[in-house]
C-alpha cells in the first residue's frame, strides 16, 4: 500500500473510533505506530512527545500530523491531521443541523443543559492537570496570582496574557530572552487583527479560530475561554447556551476537542463557516509540524527558557480556565442542581478516571433525574 494513503486510512480509523480525549490518542499512536509499525523509533518518539506537547495546539492533532511526516512526507502529515479532525468536524455539522431543526424541543433542552455541566467537569479537570506538575512551584503560583488579578482588573484577552506571562516566567528564571523580540511583535500584531471585527464573515471567523488555536497552550479544552470571549462576550455573534451547548457536544465526539469551533462556525455562518473556522483552528499545528519543528526538535528537546515560557504560559491558561468556570457556573441554567453534579462528577473522575463522552452522558441523565424529581417534589 502506498505509503500516503497508509497514512490517511490509519488517522481516518482513529479519528472515527478515537474516543478518550488527546491522552488516549497519543498513546494508541504510541503503541499502534511507533511500537508496532515503527513509524520511528520509541527512543526519539520519547523524547519528542514533551515538545510536541508543550507546543501551542491540539496535542494529538500536532502529534497525528509529526507522526505522518516522519513517516511519508509533509503530504502525509497533512493528510494524517485532516483524517484524524475529518470524522468529528461532519458530526458536529449533522449535530448543528439537527439542533436547527429541534433545538427548541423541551426535552432536547434538558438533556443538553445536563451535557453542559459535564463539559464544566472537564474544564475543571484541566485546570487540576495543568496545574499539577507546578503544585510545588512557588514562582508558578505567583505567576498565577498575577495572571488571574490581570485578567479581572484590566480585562486582558488571553493571548496577551498567555505571552506575557510566559515571557515574566523566564525573566524570573533570570533566562536571556532577546531572540524572543520578534516573535513577541509578531504575537502582538496577530492578536490585534480581531479588533474592531463586529459582524461575521469569513475572513474574522478565520482570523478568530486561527488566533485561538495558535495560544492553546496545555489542553485542547483551553480554547474555550478564548472562543467565549470573541464569539459571546466580544463580538455577541452567538450566546452562551449556544456557546454551552457546542462545548459539551465537542466532548461526546471522537477526535481532538477543538472541533468545537466546527459547531460555533456553523452557528455563526453555515457550512462553509463550519469548514472555515475548522481549518483555522488547526493550520497553526500544521505550519508548525510540516515547517520548523521537525528540523529543530533535536535542539529544543532540552530548552530550559522553553519549558520556563512553558510554565508562564500555563498559569495564565490556568487563570482563563479558572474564571470561565466560574462565570460558567454563575450564569448556568438551574444552578442549585448543576453545580451539585459538577461537584459530584469531578471528584467521581478523580477516582475513577471517567471517559470524557461517558463523563458528559452520566452529567446528562443526572440532570434529567433531578429535573424530573424537582418537577415531581414542586407539583
Amino acid at each position: 500500500m502506498n505509503s500516503v494513503l497508509e497514512v490517511f486510512i490509519y488517522f481516518l480509523k482513529l479519528g472515527i473510533t478515537g474516543f478518550g480525549g488527546p491522552v488516549a490518542l497519543v498513546a494508541i499512536m504510541q503503541k499502534e505506530l511507533v511500537e508496532e509499525k515503527k513509524w520511528m523509533s520509541q527512543e526519539k518518539f520519547i523524547q519528542v512527545l514533551p515538545l510536541l506537547k508543550a507546543m501551542p495546539g491540539a496535542f494529538s492533532f500536532q502529534t497525528a500530523v509529526y507522526l505522518g511526516n516522519q513517516r511519508a512526507g509533509r503530504w502525509a502529515g497533512f493528510l494524517a491531521g485532516l483524517a484524524l479532525i475529518l470524522p468529528a468536524s461532519i458530526l458536529m455539522i449533522l449535530l448543528g443541523v439537527f439542533l436547527k431543526q429541534y433545538g427548541e424541543n423541551l426535552e432536547l433542552k434538558f438533556w443538553i443543559q445536563g451535557f453542559q455541566w459535564g463539559a464544566i467537569v472537564l474544564m475543571a479537570g484541566a485546570v487540576e492537570s495543568l496545574s499539577k506538575p507546578y503544585l510545588s512551584d512557588k514562582n508558578f503560583w505567583l505567576l498565577l496570582l498575577l495572571s488571574t488579578l490581570t485578567a479581572v482588573i484590566f480585562e486582558v484577552s488571553e493571548i496577551y496574557l498567555v505571552v506575557f506571562f510566559g515571557i515574566t516566567s523566564m525573566a524570573l528564571e533570570k533566562v536571556k530572552f532577546s531572540v524572543f523580540g520578534k516573535f513577541n511583535s509578531f504575537v502582538f500584531a496577530l492578536g490585534g487583527l480581531t479588533v474592531g471585527m463586529l459582524t461575521p464573515s469569513i475572513l474574522s471567523l478565520f482570523l478568530i479560530c486561527f488566533n485561538s488555536g495558535a495560544f492553546v497552550f496545555g489542553t485542547g479544552i483551553a480554547i474555550a475561554p478564548l472562543l467565549e470571549k470573541y464569539f459571546v462576550i466580544q463580538y455577541q455573534w452567538i450566546n452562551h447556551e449556544d456557546f454551552m451547548t457546542a462545548l459539551a457536544l465537542s466532548q461526546m465526539t471522537p477526535g481532538p476537542v477543538m472541533v468545537i469551533v466546527t459547531l460555533i462556525g456553523y452557528k455563526t455562518l453555515g457550512i462553509l463557516g463550519a469548514i472555515v473556522a475548522t481549518l483555522a483552528v488547526y493550520s497553526p499545528g500544521w505550519v508548525h509540524m510540516l515547517t520548523w519543528f521537525p528540523k529543530v526538535s533535536d535542539k529544543l528537546i532540552q530548552s530550559k527558557p522553553i519549558q520556563f515560557f512553558l510554565k508562564g504560559a500555563l498559569a495564565a491558561v490556568v487563570a482563563s480556565i479558572s474564571l470561565t468556570l466560574f462565570n460558567m457556573c454563575k450564569i448556568g441554567s438551574f444552578n442549585m442542581i448543576g453545580i451539585p453534579i459538577v461537584v459530584l462528577l469531578f471528584y467521581l473522575n478523580r477516582k475513577i478516571k471517567i471517559k470524557s463522552w461517558q463523563l458528559i452522558f452520566m452529567s446528562g441523565v443526572i440532570f434529567r433525574l433531578a429535573i424530573l424529581v424537582k418537577d415531581l417534589t414542586s407539583s
